[in-house]
Parts: structure tokens; sequence; C-alpha cells
């Protein structure tokens, strides 16, 4: 009986083969177009899905709009409202960072210096200035080191990847205390190594330098504060951690009251809006990249 199924379908596909190859190559194109679209979307969703704590980890971001209704995006929070985390209630960590990016330079004795670009190899910059609460929010396994070192004026975290690169396959002990230069002049000295994230994310920064570097360097032109909520917005990024039993809901309306008491102009921009944007749902903001 199945045999005679497999005859009849042999003769229809031999009478009719253009409409046989019209049909299997639609059919191979459909399936072909379904695990594309299927490898695209597990890719982007993949994105920053792994943080312990995902759900309470959220970036501050906002809008700022002209009376003709024109709009921009703001990163962070804006200059005129440092010190606000202290007034709204919510925040069990707070953090910010400032792109850097700068070229880096290795000294060896007797040896040529080793020189490399200040950008990862998948793209996108490679270091950032910060201070010890960003590992309060963003966990990594530490090899050797603590984020307490980042308390420190000219002081680095590498990622191991990032210090093998640097330093070669040293155990992870002796790199410690080894100098990374910086831009040719910014000279700081490696306080800690944390593991490689394996997963995706669009924070996958191998250079942590400590915050307080950039009051005493010349870093101070680029970064007005040590304070993260006077980072200069589209070069900052500001992020918290909701304590437990706090919502995004909750803090989103205070951040209204807020900004209703105490309002604040950004140059022409009159009308001023943030909110918490949760760190999962980043990678699908275009201003963002």
């Amino acid at each position: 009986m199945l045999k005679n199924y497999f005859r009849i379908a042999w003769r229809n596909i031999s009478r009719q083969k253009l409409n046989t190859i019209l049909n299997v190559t639609g059919l191979a194109f459909g399936i072909c177009a379904c695990l594309v679209i299927y490898l695209i979307n597990s890719y982007d969703l993949s994105f920053d899905r792994f943080h312990p704590d995902g759900d309470r980890i959220y970036r501050i971001v906002g809008e700022a709009q002209r009376e003709n209704g024109e709009k921009i995006f703001l990163n962070a929070p804006l200059p005129q409202m440092a010190g606000f985390q202290t007034q709204i209630p919510g925040f069990d960590v707070t953090c910010g960072y400032f792109q850097y990016g700068g070229r880096t330079t290795i000294e060896e004795s007797g040896k040529p210096d080793k020189n490399f670009s200040g950008d990862l190899d998948k793209g996108g910059i490679a270091s950032i200035i910060t201070g010890p609460s960003y590992f309060d929010i963003f966990s990594y396994h530490w090899l050797a080191g603590r984020p307490s070192g980042l308390d420190q004026p000219f002081r680095v975290v590498l990622t191991k990847s990032r210090a093998i690169r640097y330093f070669g396959n040293l155990p992870v002990n002796k790199m410690i205390g080894k100098a990374v230069i910086y831009d040719d002049s910014l000279k700081v000295t490696v306080s800690g190594i944390v593991d490689d994230w394996k997963e995706n994310s669009d924070f996958a920064y191998t250079d942590f330098i400590s915050i307080r570097t950039a009051t005493h360097s010349f870093l101070r032109s680029r970064i007005p504060t040590e304070d993260w909520s006077n980072l200069g917005p589209h070069q900052s990024q500001a992020f918290i951690k909701l304590s437990k039993g706090s919502s995004a809901e909750k803090v989103d309306e205070a951040f209204a009251a807020y900004l209703n008491k105490n309002p604040v102009q950004h140059g022409p921009w009159t009308k001023i809006r943030m909110w918490l944007q949760p760190v999962a749902d980043i990678h699908f903001t275009p201003e963002f990249h």
C-alpha cells in the first residue's frame, strides 16, 4: 500500500515538473526564512538576560522636549538633578559610568611597547570610568582583587581576556600591580581581575578605571565630577538596582513628582521626563546604540 502511494506521488511529480520545482523551492525558501528569523530573534533576545537580580536592574533614561514638540533621548540624569537619588525612595544601589575608550600602552623592560586600540574586537568601546558600586549591580566572578580597589585613584580592574592580551599568560595574582597606560599619559595600576561574561551583553567592557582617577588627572576636564548623577548625558549611563519590594512604576511616579517640584531646563529643551528602563530592554533601544 505504501509503495503504491510513492508510485502515485512520483507520477504526479513527473507529470508536473514545473509546479513541483516551484513548490519545493518555495517551501525551501520559507523554511530558510523561518530559521533565519528564529536565529536573529534568539540572538537579540539573549542580550543581558543572565544578570543575577536582573529584574531589579534598570537604567535611568529620559526625554527632553522643545516647545515645538521636537524630542531628544537622554541616556542619564541631567547635571541639574544632582543628588536626586537621595530624595527618591526605592534605590538599593546606584552607579554611573563614563565611556572612555582610550588607546592603551603596556611597557615592558627591554622590549618594545605594546599598543592596543580602545575598542572591543566585536566593536564598541572597551574601557569605562566607574566606581565599586558598578560591581554591586553587574555581577562578575572575581579572580583577584575586589571592587573596593576602585575606591582609589589610578586603579583599573580588567577582565581576564583583556589582562592576558596585555600581559600574556601570567597567573592572575601576578597581574595585580602591573601598569596600564591610557592615551600615553594616564598611568594606572591593576587592582583586580574578573572573569569574562560568556553570555551576550551590551555592556561587555573589559577595562574599569576608578572614577577617582578622573579628579586626579587630565580627565577632570572631560568628566565634571565623581558624583555619578552629574555625568554628562549621551556620554554616560546611570544604573540602579531596585530595593526589594519596590517597583519601577513607583519610582517613575516619584521621578514625575520630583521634576514637577524641581523643574529642570536643558538649554532649549524645557519639558523633561525621566523613567526606569529594564536592563533587558536596552538592546532594543536604537538611541542607545
